[in-house]
């Protein structure tokens, strides 16, 4: 089976991490690092192999998953530099090319550029993954199968790995964003927060189905609540008024624009 290492252990590598040990593979082939001694002592609990430096886990894997905030990834690469040549690097870092991982590693890389979101946790991630040359196509689909451990897993070509933060690694905080609307409206009207929470989660887990199992388009969705004359169409009509439509779309344009902001000088 294949060594599997991670550099970074926040909440992203322990959510994959959990997905894949759930499959029935190994910990003990999974190699660990984080400058917070204790995250990484955390999967060390959980039969990971913890080293002492991220140098030690590219030269013992044979996938080198990057957990760190795009901010540390120019040092990080600097650092590993050809240690591990036929290591291929799962980068995980809003707004990186594959450019500027193998510009800074040193030489032509094999990279794979993912963009998952925080629903891994709960085993129910979105995540969006791009495959660059020379990474062959068993070693992508093996990257596939880690993140899929943990979710759905979309291709895309890398020209939009940026524009798709906003459509799934930003966007479940549009959906807390809505939510909590949902609660502070409900609340300004008698409504306890908890109950209401309760019932607009369950609305979105039942739209959610709606939108992937139905074949019926949002827009056909929205017409069959949106009764005429009825109680729905006057709030989308408020929602229209007070242009929420045009700032969803603002907003996942602010998004990709601060993404093209994060890759590495």
């Amino acid at each position: 089976m294949k060594r599997i290492g991670f550099i970074g252990c926040g909440n992203m590598a322990s959510a994959m991490f959990g997905g894949i040990i759930k499959t029935g593979y190994d910990p003990a082939l999974i190699n660990v690092f984080d400058i917070d001694a204790q995250k990484a002592r955390a999967f060390g609990e959980r039969g990971a192999l913890v080293r002492a430096d991220e140098i030690g886990v590219a030269e013992n894997s044979d996938f080198v998953v990057l957990a760190v905030k795009p901010q540390v990834m120019k040092p990080l690469l600097e650092k590993l530099g050809a240690c591990s040549e036929n290591a291929v690097y799962v980068s995980i870092a809003a707004g990186v090319s594959v450019a500027s991982v193998k510009r800074f590693l040193g030489y032509d890389a094999k990279v794979v550029r993912v963009m998952p979101n925080t629903s891994l946790l709960m085993g129910l991630g979105a995540t969006a993954i791009s495959r660059s040359e020379p990474v062959g196509v068993e070693e992508f689909e093996f990257v596939k199968t880690l993140f899929a451990s943990s979710g759905i897993v979309e291709e895309v070509g890398e020209d939009m790995m940026n524009s798709v933060i906003s459509v799934n690694g930003s966007s479940p905080a549009y959906v807390y964003y809505l939510a909590k609307a949902v609660a502070d409206g409900a609340e300004k009207q008698g409504i306890e927060r908890g109950t209401a929470l309760r019932l607009f989660a369950k609305v979105l887990e039942g739209s959610a189905k709606m939108l992937t199992d139905s074949g019926i388009t949002p827009e056909e969705l929205i017409d069959r609540v949106c009764s005429k004359g009825g109680t729905t169409i006057e709030a989308v009509n408020v929602f229209d008024k007070r242009g929420v439509h045009d700032a969803v779309i603002d907003g996942m344009e602010a998004c990709t624009r601060r993404a093209e902001e994060l890759d590495l000088k």
